[in-house]
């Protein structure tokens, strides 16, 4: 077997697990998403099986729509995308195995920064994995859903969120390497003709989502905590998406024959009301910034004798007196829609009077958590937290800091967010694809060049502006963990690249670059193996579970879910078959309600064992649909920590059953937890 084919067979081998893991994990029901995804991963695999262009177009189309998919059938959390892309890679990958050819197109000179890249994401989000669930099966005698922070995140809530960080930066780079062999591949003409077709497919798609928030603003349906989504993840991947699409409109406009213009135009203008009514800040800066550097491109094009036609900057000039009007209606205006979006007073306040409220205003809650995310990369330098822990950290360096809780979230800035998780590799890894592609991007828009290029340039140019736009809006989000923005990027870097090598092919292959070349993955391989050990290291030592639990206070509990309120009269736990819960003594007898919800409990009991630390040992039965009280004679002091351990025999899943769409494993609820003294005190 040849070298390139057994990098094939892995490739697919760890493709193919990695869609059974997922499938089995992220789609639990029901059985309708389930068949829809299996449907978009076959259609997009046989695609890529027979033509990579093809599979890589129906993405781009399913980019805006679908995450409707899910959201109809009552599973949101599920990304569609994923599986469309994974049939893509699956396919692709079957093909060059089954055929032995060698891959088209040459590989791309910043290929070693995206596979070191995905490197470190791979050896931290491994340890990070690996720490969540306390080292398990390595030092950990079993596997146990650990609380993990200081506001009682699971083991199993934390490790998915790393594993989905992981995917959404993998696969993003898998997208856009594929990409880019394909459009490198093709020669200036046939790159222009795919190029237009993803540019029809996104606007087509992203007119008909923006025309679906419009009805949700509408009619108030569909709304998630009242804000229009679309059919994207939530509001902010609305803005992101759309402002990253405006600039494919703009580069069809530049290109298409006059009959298409106008529809062209309306798409634009819906493109840029969305956005502001979808309150995304990120994606109104994007806008913003796109337009006016769009401006200023087209008047250095008329300078070169090489602007648009006549009919394209009539429609273009519509646009943009358009849009202004719009931008400005919306920004004056007062509209209760449109609370987050500065109006005349507040914008007045900023500008004159610049004070820590106006400034609070502004950036809202990334005021606590910019400081938070400095404070990680000060504390942990070289290795971060762990892929996708900023977000599980945030709340413990709260406490620690502030002394009280503020907005949990991403940090709101994608290089403080590389920092604080992946440490200062992945920072300088980020910041030095981005100088390739800000490079490219200028090279492509500045060059004189001759007609036979001039189309490929409108048409790429206006993509370039508006992917260095959505680098400028990263400063103010991570949004690239939202799979649809990542992919739409992605795609939209590798438009962009493969356009600007076509002018120059030998601008970013200087002749010391091939002397280094064989130095560089070495010094890079060496680089992420030391940041791995360290990374260890911390991860048995300082952020490991039961460090932060010394130094945080909280309790290293496991097995038990968030606190919930039964019927508004009382918060009670919903526990795994196995749970362990700490207790602060303020009496000698401790009592407790369990509740069983099983349905089949009346016919078949659920057996429940209970013990503590102390080695009190008891065993109950329960039937279901009633509370029991239970009482435990401890012989404590006040103050003294009670380790109170409950194993029942068997759980349920709501889900699975067809009782409702909680997927969770139930064993009993707690509550009611009280002390007593006992009658010989």
């Amino acid at each position: 077997m040849s070298r390139n084919n057994g990098t094939r067979y892995f490739a697919l081998a760890v493709t193919l697990l990695a869609l059974g893991y997922l499938f089995w994990a992220m789609t639990p029901g029901p059985l309708a998403v389930q068949l829809s995804v299996a449907f978009l991963f076959a259609i997009t695999a046989v695609l890529a099986f027979h033509d990579v262009a093809k599979a890589l177009l129906v993405i781009m189309f399913l980019i805006p729509l679908a995450g409707i998919v899910p959201r109809l059938f009552g599973s949101p959390s599920i990304s569609v995308l994923l599986f469309a892309f994974l049939g893509l890679g699956c396919g692709s990958i079957l093909r060059d195995v089954i055929s032995k050819r060698e891959p088209a197109g040459r590989r791309a000179p910043f290929t070693i920064i995206l596979l070191g890249s995905v490197a470190l994401v791979a050896a931290s989000g491994t340890i990070t994995v690996l720490r969540l669930m306390n080292f398990f099966p390595f030092s950990a005698g079993a596997f146990h859903d650990w609380i993990v922070n200081s506001v009682g995140t699971l083991t199993t809530e934390a490790v998915n969120n790393t594993v989905t960080v992981g995917l959404a930066y993998i696969t993003g780079i898998a997208l856009l390497l594929t990409a880019s062999r394909e459009f490198g591949s093709l020669a200036a003409t046939k790159r222009v003709q795919m190029g237009k077709r993803i540019a029809w497919a996104l606007v087509i798609a992203g007119s008909a989502a923006n025309l679906f928030a419009l009805w949700q603003l509408l009619s108030h349906k569909l709304l998630i905590i009242g804000f229009i989504t679309g059919t994207y993840t939530d509001s902010n991947a609305l803005g992101v998406c759309s402002a990253l699409i405006l600039p494919y409109c703009i580069g069809l406009i530049l290109v298409s024959e006059a009959r298409a213009q106008r529809p062209l135009v309306a798409c634009a203008l819906l493109l840029v009301a969305v956005t502001v009514l979808a309150r995304s800040r990120a994606g109104v800066l994007s806008i913003i910034l796109f337009l006016i550097a769009f401006a200023i491109w087209l008047w250095r094009l008329d300078r070169r004798g090489q602007g648009p036609s006549r009919l394209a900057k009539r429609s273009l000039r519509g646009f943009a007196a358009l849009a202004a009007i719009m931008l400005v209606m919306l920004f004056l205006l007062d509209i209760s829609h449109l609370r987050r979006l500065p109006v005349a007073g507040d914008a007045l306040m900023i500008i004159n009077k610049p004070t820590t409220d106006s400034l609070t205003f502004l950036l809202q809650h990334r005021v606590h958590q910019w400081p938070e995310a400095l404070r990680m990369c000060r504390d942990f330098p070289w290795t971060g937290v762990g892929l996708g822990a900023y977000i599980l950290e945030l709340p413990n360096y709260y406490f620690l800091n502030v002394g009280k809780l503020f907005v949990i979230d991403t940090a709101g800035n994608l290089p403080l967010q590389i920092a604080s998780e992946l440490g200062i590799l992945g920072l300088v890894l980020v910041l030095l694809f981005a100088s390739t592609v800000v490079r490219s991007s200028y090279r492509l828009l500045f060059t004189n060049l001759p007609s036979t290029l001039q189309s490929e340039q409108k048409l790429a140019g206006p993509v370039a502006l508006g992917v260095l736009a959505s680098f400028a809006s990263l400063l103010f989000g991570a949004h690239v963990l939202f799979f649809e923005f990542n992919y739409l990027l992605a795609v939209s870097i590798a438009l962009v690249l493969a356009a600007s090598h076509s002018l120059d092919p030998h601008a970013d292959h200087p002749a010391h670059m091939n002397r280094r070349a064989k130095a560089i993955p070495c010094l890079l391989a060496a680089a992420i193996g030391t940041v791995s050990v360290i990374f260890l290291f911390e991860s048995l030592g300082p952020l490991s579970i039961e460090q932060r639990k010394h130094v945080l206070g909280w309790q290293f509990d496991y097995g038990i879910y968030k606190k919930e309120l039964w019927d508004g009269k009382f918060h009670f736990w919903w526990m795994q078959k196995e749970a362990q819960i700490t207790i602060t003594a303020k009496g000698d007898v401790l009592h407790f309600a369990l509740f069983c919800a099983h349905p089949d409990a009346d016919r078949r009991p659920i057996v429940v064992s209970i013990s503590t630390n102390l080695g009190t040992q008891k065993s109950i039965k329960l039937t279901r649909d009633r509370w029991r009280e239970v009482s435990l004679d401890l012989k404590t002091r006040p103050g003294d920590k009670i380790a109170l351990k409950i194993c029942v025999d068997r759980t349920f899943n709501p889900r699975k059953l067809g009782i409702s769409n909680d997927g969770r494993d139930l064993g009993v609820a707690i509550a009611k937890i009280r002390w007593s003294h006992s009658a010989a005190q």
